[in-house]
């Protein structure tokens, strides 16, 4: 009797011990390709680039698909580029990589407001507004269009005139 007890505590402390280990899962961090981030990337991106100079920004050779090239950085960020009279260069990320905790919607209606009267209102008073800075996700020669993400998902995208910094526009999900 005394060895079937010993066998038993002996086998619930290997399982005991065995399930209270304190190894760290080790998680793969995916490899990102280029020489830059794909935040960064757009904007040493300039409207006028030829194929050749995006090229050498991002580091490696994009693939075409019709007058579109296309540079995947990860499984969830790329590069896009349409090469014609007027160059539009757009990311395409995941909302999570792009998402931050510190953002905050709460002064939307104050925006919207001032949108509404006419006021001027930049990418820094948004940047301000939103207490993050938004990221560049789309630039053409006519605009630019800033996205924000916050920690519940919500989005805004703001739309941004080129030639006078004004933003006139702004949609989004909040």
């Amino acid at each position: 009797m005394k060895k079937v007890v010993s066998v038993f505590l002996f086998l619930s402390i290997v399982l005991l011990l065995t399930g209270c280990s304190n190894t760290k899962k080790e998680t793969k961090k995916e490899e990102v390709k280029g020489k830059c981030k794909i935040t960064e990337c757009i904007n040493l991106i300039g409207i006028k680039d030829e194929l050749e100079k995006v090229n050498e920004v991002i580091g490696f050779e994009g693939t075409k698909k019709d007058n579109t090239y296309t540079w995947k950085l990860s499984s969830n960020q790329k590069i896009e580029v349409v090469f014609n009279n007027s160059n539009t260069i757009k990311i395409k990320v995941l909302d999570d990589t792009i998402k931050k905790n510190k953002t905050s919607f709460k002064k939307y209606d104050s925006i919207e407001k001032k949108l509404k009267d006419g006021e001027k209102i930049t990418i820094d008073d948004l940047n301000k507004t939103f207490k993050t800075k938004g990221v560049l996700i789309e630039k053409t020669s006519t605009e630019e269009i800033y996205k924000w993400v916050d920690k519940e998902d919500s989005y805004l995208e703001a739309y941004i005139n080129a030639t006078n910094g004004k933003c006139y526009r702004i949609k989004g999900l909040i």
